[in-house]
């Protein structure tokens, strides 16, 4: 291929990086994590090393987000630019790398399949160091390679090797999984010096120099790494089934933008297949052994070390699959130099010629054929997660943004915003700092039940609603405490999910207002009673909370799960609000209904701001998944409870 072919290639390949890491780059919100990183950038870098210290990441990231803030301002798009920028740099030094270990066409290829990566592009949009550890990773990677190619030519490579130390260095003041980089790195040391005879010890002495420079450059924070690592507290589960690694195999390769159940299993066996005969093409040309082994090995060690520490330390799952992005380069690499492989077209290492293309055969003309299916099926399947990234809600992050939108839309004199788990912070005082009062709960390890439910009993006093933010209380409150004590002494009138953010909204009425349980004794279906109902109020205001208890009971046990629905009709039997949930706020469900227990059921409806004054009519049942209802001893499939009067403005 021609120079100014390549350089053109070349080009378009960076532009289409550059173009799919910024497009809809601020469409969605912050997440948590992301929250922590905008503002940990607007602290000091005496503040900043404080924090880090105390966090699970580095600080090198946080020092650069905040120049970089400073100068670009807090925006989603320029917090997440950083990261954008970082993995443009990845895709023209995967180029780099390929070119000189497997010659200019397997590098063009390999940037190409790192410019439309799901795995990479995903991360490029996420203020967050995982991108930046990789691209250092790449870079030092390159660094690495320059040394070792001038180590043969014995020019001594110096310069490379103070790069290499100094990159190494920054890798690991950005996230404490990069020391499987030189890890990876001193597998291929090992293959190189095996290989060649001639200054084995002084690149065995060159390279203890690189690592003791990195580890000198990274003792002042040594301690503090030493001491997060091994008293950060997570649930790990060592893994080493084969579907393990095809699923991060699918990561790698797709992202976690598309489904696994219908690409894992073809996709790592046209894999296995095209990168087993593209690596044989590769081992099998005529050039000396090193030169062969040499860039093979670096390559799969790269990839190998990362996902077998992933799987056999506990890690595989979700939080830290984000750690095998540092080996999403060398499988790019990989794959460009398995289809090179199909069609016999791979080029040579640098300082060698390019073997030329022989006449057509019927063997070149199958693997050419082989090369563009594999390519025709990794473009759609690389387009569907694309497409799905950027407009597929349920792969959205957590949207804080709107949850912030719909409080400042709701909110009024008297309510409260309660963070459950508290690292929630951040992120929503990001979007939100319009006055209302917030309070973290749930913010000890493990749970004070007792002082717990007096803060939130201080809190309930203080506030009429209260918005609810659940995120992570699998870690901070494992046994729900917070939620169920909210479901028993407030009334939950709205519950949604935000991605992995349930958004609640509770209504909390004076004690004074709330009127005698009124006995009833109506059986739904052929077992379940409700034995008695109150309302806190008959009269309420737009943006109120209707509070419901009911009081159930069953004689006998129960086995199917059955929904409450709560309606209130206007005069033409429109539903003007309601309330749908399983009894206890989804805590207590009907199949764990005791014969003979009285189970307490609080809802609450939430009176809309365009409700106009008039008197409605209240209305309960029960139904069953498929959505057919439980029935009165007289046929009809809902109980009245009288009328609710609506008045004035909210």
């Amino acid at each position: 291929m021609p120079k100014w072919a390549s350089r053109l290639t070349l080009t378009l390949v960076l532009v289409l990086a550059l173009g799919l890491r910024f497009y809809r780059l601020d469409a969605q919100s912050l997440w948590s994590d992301e929250g922590n990183s905008a503002r940990l950038a607007e602290r000091s870098l005496p503040l900043i090393t404080v924090a880090a210290a105390a966090d699970i990441h580095p600080p090198l990231y946080y020092y650069l987000l905040h120049f970089w803030a400073q100068a670009l301002g807090t925006s989603e798009l320029a917090l997440r630019a950083l990261s954008a920028l970082a993995g443009l740099a990845l895709v023209a030094l995967v180029f780099l790398i390929g070119q000189a270990l497997f010659g200019r066409r397997v590098g063009l290829i390999a940037a190409a399949l790192a410019a439309v990566n799901p795995f990479q592009v995903y991360y490029s949009q996420e203020a967050r160091m995982y991108m930046l550890a990789a691209m250092l990773g790449t870079a030092s990677t390159f660094c690495f390679v320059r040394w070792l190619k001038e180590r043969e030519t014995e020019r001594g490579g110096y310069g490379w090797a103070a790069a290499t130390a100094l990159l190494t260095a920054a890798g690991l003041y950005t996230h404490y999984a990069y020391p499987l980089i030189p890890a990876a790195q001193t597998v291929a040391v090992l293959i190189w010096l095996w290989e060649w005879r001639d200054g084995r010890a002084r690149t065995a002495l060159v390279w203890a120099g690189i690592l003791a420079a990195a580890l000198a450059l990274y003792l002042p924070w040594l301690p503090i790494a030493y001491r997060q690592l091994t008293t950060w507290p997570s649930a790990r589960l060592p893994v080493t089934s084969l579907e393990a690694a095809l699923v991060a195999l699918h990561l790698l390769v797709l992202g976690q933008t598309l489904p696994t159940e219908n690409h894992t299993f073809s996709l790592a066996l046209v894999l296995w297949l095209g990168l087993s005969l593209g690596l044989f093409q590769f081992a099998r040309r005529p050039l000396p052994v090193a030169r062969r082994l040499f860039p093979l090995a670096l390559v799969l060690a790269w990839l190998i070390v990362p996902l077998a520490f992933v799987l056999l330390a506990g890690l595989f799952q979700g939080p830290f699959l984000k750690f095998l992005l540092i080996a999403s380069p060398p499988l790019c690499l990989l794959i460009g130099v398995g289809m090179m492989g199909w069609a016999r077209l791979e080029g040579a290492p640098s300082g060698h010629r390019s073997i030329s293309a022989p006449s057509l055969t019927p063997r070149r003309v199958v693997g050419g054929l082989a090369a563009l299916l594999v390519l025709a099926w990794l473009t759609y399947d690389t387009a569907t997660s694309l497409r799905n990234l950027y407009f597929d809600p349920a792969y959205a992050r957590d949207d804080y943004r709107g949850i912030a939108a719909d409080i400042r839309a709701l909110q009024r004199e008297g309510d409260g915003i309660i963070l459950n788990a508290p690292n929630q912070w951040e992120v929503f005082t990001y979007y939100y700092r319009d006055g209302l009062p917030v309070y973290p709960v749930a913010r000890d390890r493990p749970l004070d039940e007792a002082a717990e439910a007096r803060e939130l009993n201080d809190i309930l006093a203080r506030h009429r609603r209260l918005f609810a933010l659940y995120w992570g209380d699998r870690e901070s409150d494992p046994q729900r405490f917070v939620e169920r004590w909210l479901s028993t002494h407030a009334y939950p009138a709205q519950d949604v999910w935000r991605g992995n953010v349930r958004f609640v909204i509770y209504g909390v009425p004076a004690q004074a207002q709330a009127e005698n349980p009124t006995p009833l004794g109506m059986r739904f279906g052929p077992h379940i009673r409700l034995e008695s109902y109150s309302l806190a109020s008959r009269r309420l205001r737009p943006g109120d909370v209707l509070a419901l208890t009911l009081t159930w009971a069953t004689d006998a046990p129960l086995a199917d799960r059955v929904k409450v629905f709560v309606h209130l009709y206007d005069a033409g039997e429109h539903i003007l609000a309601q309330h749908d949930s399983e009894p206890g706020a989804g805590l207590q469900p009907t199949t764990t209904w005791a014969p003979g227990e009285a189970i307490r059921d609080h809802h609450g409806v939430l009176i809309p701001i365009e409700a106009a004054p008039g008197t409605y009519r209240l209305a309960i049942g029960l139904y069953r998944p498929d959505g057919s209802r439980l029935t009165l001893e007289d046929g009809a499939d809902r109980l009245f409870l009288g009328g609710v009067t609506i008045e004035g403005e909210p």
